[in-house]
């Protein structure tokens, strides 16, 4: 028996990696290793909220260059700060402390169950456990030396990135793009330069040279903006104003810059993202292949099958998928199969399930019904298990379990044939049109910048129609239920999205028409509005719409990871550029050093790196692009030139590349969705019974 659990817990892992496409060391062989392992498994969400509160800390800590005190806020002497509560340094310190401590203790959990595996298998865990000491000696030498306070912020990032296994496999894909990208940018800083020198050359003692291309360094600088569009027109109109003919030379780089060098890398990017992401796809087939085989193999001696055997690791990672045979007539029983099943509900990469959705997903599974799974039919776990706990059988509706005989009577029959008649959804429809239109027409003074007509008094009339529509529209849920059933009704998406904004809009709508207080006619006129919301289902009606709002929602699960990189870019550029430039931006120092700079005249003082917050928005600001020079000039002005350098690097990590990355994936999701969508309405169409579910 314990040999039985010591082989299905070995097979969980496998079938856990199958999940993940990964290959992973496991825990050593024992009983306590085994229960180590869930034990950390299930610590999942504990190390998240200490990752999530060790990064917080840099946004709520009182800055390293504040000293004792950041100054008055009321001062304009003082930096300008994103104006959050600031945690007191004990406070920061002691919950640093805490986090570390336990970030320190989960690396321990994982080493006693892998032992010399944690460090000839995982460089992460390695790396986890190098940078959480450092830290931790980092935060101790601080008390005493605080100019070591600034290297915390990287050290808080580089922990979260480093433990972070989606992070670490996007870092590897956009390693893998700039080696193929690499060559187009270093391209387009070689154009620059030499345009630069032909333009200092061209425009030497001209207004044009005097104000924008000066020497070298300051004509490199303009020219690489107007790269980026950001000072256009204004960087060549000195010289088009004297001589007609000079726009010729900044015609031909805009040209060939922007019009093609920038689309060379974005061509570039999206060839090379599209080749890294088949690439992935294939070797975490693989992976999942080789794993499934070894679980396969290991599941068929549990329970006493066949005679048990003694599987070194060597022999299980020494394992290819593609010269491996299942053994004649081995197959998995089914019980052995909701043990695995029981056992992966421990593991965070599975979602959790249920004694009736286990038995479901064997009996999709089990295509020969015949209580047990062949290799070709446990070989698709994971391409069905998602499906298969998705496919449910859908309860008779309420009525007529408990009331057949209303629910069989012919005026009940007669309303459930008109509910399920496609005209109620076009007449529901035009109500909606109708709907929005009064909406609008009901703020139309607000929209009109009308201020002399009473608001309170004008919405008064509209919120007694609205309560009208609101009627209907609960009426329709609930003549809908009764018909369908609770459950086949909650199964619909569309459905489901109608029935909350209906409840929502419901309960505003009583309480506006039974409250007195001015304060709840705002509330109202903002949630009043979300009615439109409503159109969408007119939206995903038209095929076109469709396919945008479907590749919208398969691009969610394909940015998250870029967005997630992004936000650590953002971070550490917002670290080190308040390590830079942290306490140098003030009211009185940007009147006093550059009072005719766009960044003093647009009042952008705000914009700074004096905190995190700060810097992360501004950050934020950069990706936009429109006006990133004026903001690139005022930390000119109060350091140096040098200071372009961090915004010319902000710029072409996450503008060049990351956001280059996010238009690629979201040309090959729009593609994919498109292909099938197509695809979809040139096949014919099949008669189904199945409740409709989208």
């Amino acid at each position: 028996m314990a040999l039985d659990a010591a082989t299905l817990a070995t097979a969980s892992w496998f079938v856990e990696d199958a999940f993940s496409g990964v290959a992973r060391p496991h825990p050593v062989q024992g009983a306590v290793a085994r229960r180590l392992y869930t034990l950390y498994a299930e610590l999942h969400y504990v190390r998240g909220l200490a990752l999530l509160l060790l990064v917080s800390i840099s946004f709520v800590e009182v800055p390293a260059w504040c000293g004792a005190s950041c100054g008055d806020p009321d001062d304009d002497a003082t930096p300008v700060t994103f104006g959050l509560p600031m945690l007191p340094r004990t406070q920061s310190v002691l919950l640093e402390a805490a986090c570390l401590l336990l970030l320190l203790a989960n690396s321990m959990l994982r080493y006693l169950y892998l032992r010399e595996s944690f460090f000839a298998g995982r460089r992460d865990s390695v790396a986890v456990l190098l940078l959480l000491l450092v830290a931790a000696l980092t935060l101790v030498a601080s008390e005493t030396l605080p100019m070591l306070r600034p290297l915390q912020v990287y050290l808080r990032g580089a922990i979260a990135a480093t433990k972070n296994r989606s992070l670490r496999r996007t870092a590897r894909k956009i390693y893998a793009v700039l080696n193929e990208v690499q060559h187009a940018l270093v391209l387009i800083f070689v154009y620059v330069a030499f345009c630069s020198w032909v333009a200092t050359v061209l425009f030497h003692h001209t207004t044009e040279g005097t104000l924008y291309l000066g020497n070298i360094y300051e004509a490199s600088w303009n020219l690489f903006v107007l790269l980026t569009t950001a000072n256009f027109p204004d960087v060549f109109m000195p010289a088009y104003s004297t001589q007609r003919s000079s726009v010729l030379f900044f015609v031909f780089f805009l040209c060939f810059g922007l019009f093609f060098l920038l689309n060379v890398v974005l061509a570039v990017t999206y060839t090379a993202f599209t080749r890294q992401l088949a690439a992935f796809k294939r070797k975490r087939r693989r992976v999942q292949v080789s794993k499934l085989q070894v679980a396969f193999q290991l599941l068929c001696h549990v329970d006493g099958q066949r005679a048990p055997t003694n599987y070194s690791s060597t022999e299980l990672w020494a394992h290819r998928h593609d010269d491996w045979t299942p053994p004649i007539g081995a197959a998995i029983p089914k019980a052995t199969c909701l043990r695995l099943f029981e056992t992966l509900n421990h593991y965070k990469n599975i979602p959790y399930l249920k004694h009736d959705k286990m038995k479901t997903l064997f009996a999709t599974l089990d295509i020969a019904q015949d209580d047990q799974l062949s290799w070709p039919e446990f070989a698709r776990l994971c391409s069905v298990f998602h499906t298969a706990l998705a496919t449910r059988t859908l309860p008779p509706p309420e009525l007529q379990r408990y009331c057949p005989r209303l629910y069989y009577s012919a005026p009940f029959q007669k309303l459930a044939r008109l509910v399920c008649d496609a005209r109620l959804d076009t007449f529901v429809d035009t109500l909606l049109v109708i709907n929005a239109v009064v909406i609008v027409l009901e703020s139309f003074p607000v929209l009109n910048g009308d201020a002399t007509v009473p608001i309170e008094t004008e919405f008064c009339f509209w919120e007694r129609v609205e309560g009208v529509f609101s009627l209907v529209y609960v009426v329709e849920m609930i003549v809908k239920v009764l018909v369908y059933g609770r459950a086949t009704y909650w199964a619909s998406l569309k459905h489901r999205f109608d029935a909350i904004l209906t409840i929502a809009m419901a309960t505003v709508d009583i309480y506006a028409l039974s409250s007195a207080y001015a304060a709840s006619r705002a509330l109202v006129q903002i949630l009043l509005v979300a009615r439109c919301l409503r159109l969408c289902r007119l939206i995903l009606n038209v095929q076109r719409f469709r396919v945008v709002c479907l590749t919208w929602l398969r691009l969610l699960p394909l940015c998250k990871h870029l967005m997630l990189f992004l936000a650590s870019v953002m971070y550490l550029f917002a670290a080190f550029g308040m390590h830079l430039f942290g306490g140098r931006i003030s009211v009185q120092v940007l009147e006093a050093q550059c009072p005719t700079s766009p960044f003093t005249t647009s009042g952008y003082g705000a914009n700074n790196f004096n905190d995190m917050a700060s810097g992360v928005v501004l950050l934020f600001e950069l990706l936009v692009v429109n006006n990133w020079s004026a903001l690139a000039d005022g930390f000119v002005c109060v350091t140096s030139q040098y200071a372009r350098w961090y915004f010319v690097a902000y710029y072409v990590a996450s503008v060049m590349v990351l956001l280059n990355l996010v238009v690629a994936t979201t040309l090959d999701a729009f593609a994919g969705e498109y292909d099938a969508e197509h695809k979809a309405n040139a096949s014919p169409p099949e008669a189904s019974g199945v409740h409709d579910s989208v």
